[in-house]
């Protein structure tokens, strides 16, 4: 008769194995992708993949930075900066009304946060639209206007709970 024990090492290792492949399949992309990052061209087009660099380098990110890198990750901090300053002050404002005055009865955050689920796609013709006839195409407001009309429902839902 097999023992408890026995059956429960099985378990144990089966368990550890099942966990083993998952964290391999999840975590490789990841290697994968930081690998690349250090190998040199000729590294990264070579068939069959080279899995481990053999010579360390760091002209990928050289060339990145030359080629507006830099400048790049300058707009994104500015406009999720400012998104995030809007999206708290806004959404703070709001979630405090209805969780302390009850505004909009019990149905409100539902529907604030199934604006959510809206496809974002459906608000790409009208926002440029808006954009084109205020004159705000290719600006900072227009990218930070457009993000807050997304991100706004769900910091609104967000400290609801909090306020409560």
């Amino acid at each position: 008769m097999v023992s408890y024990v026995f059956v429960r090492r099985v378990k144990n290792v089966v368990a550890g194995i099942i966990l083993a492949v998952a964290l391999f399949f999840f975590l490789f992309p990841i290697y994968w992708m930081v690998s690349t990052a250090f190998k040199v061209k000729a590294e990264f087009w070579s068939y069959p993949p080279i899995y481990i660099p053999t010579v360390l380098t760091l002209n990928n990110f050289l060339e990145g930075f030359e080629l507006g890198g830099l400048e790049s990750l300058k707009h994104s901090l500015i406009v999720a900066s400012c998104n995030t300053v809007v999206c708290v002050i806004l959404g703070s404002l709001a979630a405090y009304a209805i969780a302390r005055y009850r505004i909009g009865g019990d149905n409100l955050a539902f529907w604030i946060l199934s604006n959510r689920m809206l496809p974002p796609i459906a608000f790409v013709i009208p926002l440029f639209l808006w954009f084109r006839t205020l004159k705000l195409l290719d600006t900072y407001p227009a990218l930070i206007l457009a993000y807050c009309t997304f991100n706004l429902p769900f910091a609104t839902w967000l400290l609801i709970g909090f306020f409560e």
